[in-house]
C-alpha cells in the first residue's frame, strides 16, 4: 500500500489498474483485496493544485515520441513507459489527457489495457502550433573556423569512433540527409546530452560563442537511454525524423518550409 501527500489523478488510475492500494491526505482510499473492495475519490487539496502540465513538453513528450514510434500498433502504458524512459504514472496521466482529445484510442482493462494512437496528423498539428506560440527552446550559437557543416559532421564522426559521446545532428543538416531541400546549408545543428559531450564537442571543433555569423548550434538534450536514434548510410547519427522535424520549427530563415518538406516526405500515416 502506498501512502503519500498527494496521488496524482493519473497516478491514481495506474495503481488502481496495477491492483495497488493506496491512500493520500485528500482521504482518497483505494483497497482491493478479497472479497473487500473500497474505492473513496475526493478532490486534491487547494495546496496540491498545480497548473496543467503541457503535454508536449518534458516527460510528457517522451511518451509522444514512443507513441509516434507505434502510429497503427495496440501498446499498453507499460511497454511505453520503457521506450520513453519515464514513469508509469507519467504515461497514465498523458493517456488520459489524449484520451480526452480523440488522438488516442483504447481497448480492453486493467494491466491489460491496450492504447493506439489516433489522428497523428492532428496531434502533430497541434504539437507544431504549441511550438510556434511558445516560448524557442535554448540554443548556444558558435563559430568553428575553417569548417563547413559537413566538414564538423565528419570531424565529430571520427573523433566519436567508439560512440564514447552521446549526441546527435537535427535541424537543418540532418533533414537534408533526410529529405534534401536546400542547395546550401550554412550551419550543423547538434543536440548533446550531458555536459561532458557538451565540453567535448566545442573542444574537438575549437568552437567559440559568437553572437552572429554562427556555423555551429548547439542544443542541450535530456538524456535518456531509450532515445530512438536513427543512423544514415554514412554511419552518421540523425536524430529521429519526427524531432528532426520539431527542431526545424524554431530554427530561422528558411527552415520551416524546410520543416513542411521533411513531413510530407517522412512523416506520413495512413
Amino acid at each position: 500500500m502506498i501512502l503519500a501527500r498527494l496521488v496524482s489523478e493519473g497516478a491514481r488510475d495506474f495503481l488502481q489498474e496495477e491492483q495497488v492500494a493506496y491512500h493520500d491526505l485528500s482521504g482518497s482510499l483505494f483497497f482491493n483485496v478479497d472479497e473487500m473492495f473500497v474505492l473513496i475519490e475526493r478532490p486534491k487539496p487547494k495546496r496540491a493544485k498545480r497548473r496543467a502540465a503541457n503535454v508536449f513538453k518534458g516527460s510528457r513528450a517522451q511518451v509522444l515520441h514512443a507513441l509516434f514510434d507505434h502510429p497503427d500498433e495496440w501498446v499498453t502504458g507499460s511497454e511505453i513507459a520503457e521506450n520513453a524512459g519515464v514513469s508509469p504514472a507519467t504515461v497514465s496521466e498523458t493517456f488520459k489527457d489524449l484520451e480526452r482529445r480523440d488522438w488516442l484510442d483504447a481497448k480492453g482493462e486493467g494491466p491489460a489495457k491496450r492504447r493506439r494512437l489516433i489522428r497523428p496528423d492532428d496531434l502533430l498539428d497541434a504539437w507544431r502550433d504549441s511550438i510556434l506560440a511558445g516560448r524557442a527552446s535554448k540554443r548556444t550559437r558558435y563559430y568553428v573556423p575553417r569548417m563547413k557543416p559537413e566538414d564538423m559532421a565528419h570531424e565529430i564522426k571520427g573523433a566519436n569512433y567508439y560512440d564514447d559521446f552521446d549526441l546527435e545532428f537535427t535541424g537543418q543538416f540532418a533533414a537534408q540527409a533526410y529529405t534534401p531541400y536546400l542547395s546550401n546549408i550554412s550551419h550543423l545543428t547538434v543536440r548533446t546530452f550531458g555536459k561532458r559531450t557538451r565540453d567535448w564537442l566545442l573542444s574537438t571543433l575549437g568552437a567559440r560563442e559568437v553572437p552572429e555569423g554562427a556555423n555551429l548550434v548547439v542544443i542541450d538534450g535530456n538524456p535518456n537511454k531509450n532515445r530512438h536514434r536513427m543512423h544514415d548510410e554514412n554511419e552518421g547519427l540523425l536524430a529521429s525524423p519526427l524531432q528532426v522535424y520539431l527542431d526545424l520549427l524554431e530554427e530561422r530563415g528558411r527552415a520551416k518550409e524546410m520543416a513542411e518538406h521533411m513531413r510530407s516526405q517522412k512523416l506520413v500515416w495512413r
